[in-house]
């Protein structure tokens, strides 16, 4: 799980690593897989409208292997 927050860092501006995080947090809080993926979901939806479509295609890429 650590390398895969630090994955999705490398594609994120300093600036906003704690938002991003704490979205992350979020994803991995969930009761189970399927709010998760739901979750993870409403993640990418987010950091496509922050412009940072290179950390959401990480996000994307992780969920889909589950």
């Amino acid at each position: 799980m650590v390398h895969w927050y630090r994955n999705v860092f490398t594609e994120v501006p300093k600036a906003k690593v704690k938002a991003v995080a704490a979205m992350l947090k979020a994803i991995h809080a969930q009761e189970d897989r399927q709010a998760a993926r739901r979750k993870a979901e409403d993640v990418v939806a987010k950091l496509e409208a922050m412009r940072l479509s290179k950390a959401a295609k990480v996000v994307r890429r992780a969920w889909k292997r589950r």
